[in-house]
């Protein structure tokens, strides 16, 4: 351990040699005595390596919904009259706005759509917010057909207590400020789809849920419930609103797939703890096939957005490693993954819930891709 500690400052420009030696180091229990491990890693606590460590396995991994934002992005969809049912591919659509201090947390612009995007900064197709003053450009929201607000501090990275506050501010702030201006406006939208996570539901264990369960327990739960709770003026109104449930979005330019895609190719990829996890997953573009779902479909309420055939982590790893012809056998004890990433380690990757979209499939709604396979294949183009 403590050669792996000399050689990690040599490396520390190279996020995937840091990622790979902290692999290595968790998925072979066996060379060494666990408490060892244990406390070697804790003695990186607060040093720049670890940190650096940590922003590398912990930015996004098992991050629900789109990947997320410190700065929200809202989007209002003004579509043009007599325009047919949207039937979209994922290629036709783009990011709503490339700045990059608010990277937008849906691809949103349709050719028969008119897209606008809520920035910090002012522009054409961008509707101009502060959410430090809690102002926002209520005029340049009259007459749009639907709002979709997805973002939020992400919650990769370790749970400090300041982190753990800008996750839930950045979502009740944010969705608060929308809801009280949809209820001021003269021309209000036919719908607010305002975001929300399977976090909602907790540890689930073996236990098939769908919109009907009721929340469970954890500082995410806690985080849902009150983001879904700070859109409540909207319910008041004539406003359909939507709560879209989203799970494991497969992406590979982050969010869970990310470390796991690094992982497998760098050879050390395999279940996390015992990997016996459910993971709900859903892939990216059926992600993005709801979320356009949600605004055409006379939908309310909470809607889970997950494939209907969730994995344990095992099986997703295992399925990973055949598509990209590598082995999938390297362990990674679950207390070294807890002391690195500590309480997000533990609620979030070593947390079992099989959430099934219910309501989205009575909807009529056909996903595209029902198998992890297939949307891992998506994921990484094979």
């Amino acid at each position: 351990v403590r050669a792996i500690q000399r050689l990690l400052p040599a490396i520390t420009g190279s996020a995937a040699g840091r990622t790979a030696l902290m692999l290595q180091l968790s998925a072979k229990p066996w060379a060494l005595p666990p408490a060892l491990v244990e406390n070697e890693l804790r003695s990186f606590a607060g040093t720049p390596t670890f940190d650096a460590l940590v922003e590398d396995l912990a930015t996004g991994p098992m991050q629900e919904g789109p990947a997320a934002t410190s700065a929200p992005v809202v989007i209002g969809c003004r579509q043009p009259d007599g325009t047919a049912s949207m039937s979209p591919t994922f290629s036709e659509y783009r990011p709503a706005t490339a700045e990059p201090a608010a990277q937008p947390c849906v691809y949103v612009n349709k050719v028969t759509h008119e897209v606008d995007g809520v920035s910090r900064r002012s522009g054409d197709g961008l509707v101009q917010w502060d959410l430090e003053e809690r102002r926002i450009d209520r005029d340049a929201l009259e007459g749009v057909d639907a709002i979709v607000h997805l973002a939020g501090e992400t919650i990769g990275g370790r749970w400090t207590k300041e982190k753990k506050r800008r996750i839930l501010e950045s979502r009740t702030v944010s969705t608060s400020l929308l809801a009280e201006t949809i209820t001021q406006l003269d021309a209000p939208p036919k719908v607010f789809v305002s975001g929300s996570a399977m976090g909602f539901y907790g540890d689930t264990g073996t236990t098939v849920v769908d919109e009907t369960a009721p929340r469970g327990e954890g500082f995410l739960a806690d985080v849902v419930v009150a983001w879904e709770e700070a859109a409540a003026p909207v319910a008041d109104t004539d406003v359909r609103l939507v709560f879209p449930r989203t799970g494991l979005v497969l992406d590979p330019s982050g969010g869970a797939l990310k470390p796991l895609l690094m992982a497998t190719k760098l050879f050390v990829g395999g279940p996390l703890g015992n990997g016996k996890q459910i993971w709900s997953w859903i892939s990216l573009h059926d992600e993005v096939q709801a979320l356009v779902h949600l605004i055409e479909h006379e939908l309310e309420g909470p809607v889970n957005l997950t494939a209907p055939n969730p994995v344990t982590q095992r099986e997703m790893a295992k399925e990973l490693a055949k598509l990209l012809g590598r082995p999938s056998f390297m362990p990674a004890p679950k207390f070294a993954v807890t002391t690195i990433l500590g309480e997000m380690g533990e609620e979030l990757i070593f947390t079992s819930s099989d959430v099934r979209p219910a309501a989205l499939q009575a909807s009529g709604f056909e996903f595209a891709h029902e198998h992890v396979r297939d949307g891992l294949a998506a994921a990484i183009g094979r």
